[in-house]
């Protein structure tokens, strides 16, 4: 059979079906059925067009089935990985966050140790004005409270006079001129001279 004559077959065999629906009386359908009696070998023939139609239909089913289902798969999976994806980009905001404070924290760290040592040689120039007692007091302590209490005894100290400075009268003399036109006498000249003169 020709394609032709298999579409008309199987168009013959939807109508069948669609007239089979709707004959509602046995004798109708006795007389619709008798009209459309096949021989064997027809029966067979449209039987396997069916059946191949059929098997057709059941793999493409099957195929649009397994299409869908890949498809939902690779939604889920693209959602999952979409979910992973934040829960990357917010691990990796933290870590960016956890190593600024370590920098941070390092930064701070220098700027104490730089502090200390300021506050240490300002406890030692505090310590320099204070009597032993005071000193033996200081000891074993940290170096805030050492400088506390150091401020402390100092603020508690009653306040030295300030002392004028000393102005003594200086003479306001100036120094005679050498002689115009005179030159200068060598040591032994002069002497020489003071000899004469006693």
């Amino acid at each position: 059979m020709t394609t032709e004559q298999e579409e008309t077959v199987e168009g013959a065999d939807v109508g069948a079906q669609t007239d089979q629906a709707q004959v509602q009386s046995p004798a109708l359908a006795q007389a619709v059925a008798g009209a459309m009696s096949f021989t064997a070998e027809q029966q067979a023939h449209i039987d396997r067009m069916v059946g191949e139609r059929l098997k057709r239909a059941q793999e493409k089913w099957h195929a649009d089935l397994e299409a869908k289902s890949e498809a939902e798969k690779k939604a889920t999976e693209a959602k999952r990985l979409k979910d992973e994806q934040k829960w990357q980009e917010l691990a990796q905001t933290q870590e960016a966050k956890a190593n600024e404070a370590e920098a941070n924290l390092e930064q701070v760290k220098e700027q104490l140790t730089r502090a200390n040592k300021v506050v240490e040689q300002l406890v030692e120039s505090r310590k320099k004005s204070l009597p032993e007692t005071m000193l033996k007091a200081l000891d074993g302590r940290d170096i805030y409270d050492q400088l506390e209490l150091a401020n402390a005894f100092i603020e508690s100290l009653p306040a030295q006079p300030v002392s004028a400075p000393t102005t003594q009268r200086q003479a306001v003399t100036t120094p005679t001129p050498e002689a115009q036109g005179s030159r200068v006498l060598t040591p032994e000249e002069r002497r020489q001279q003071a000899r004469r003169i006693w």
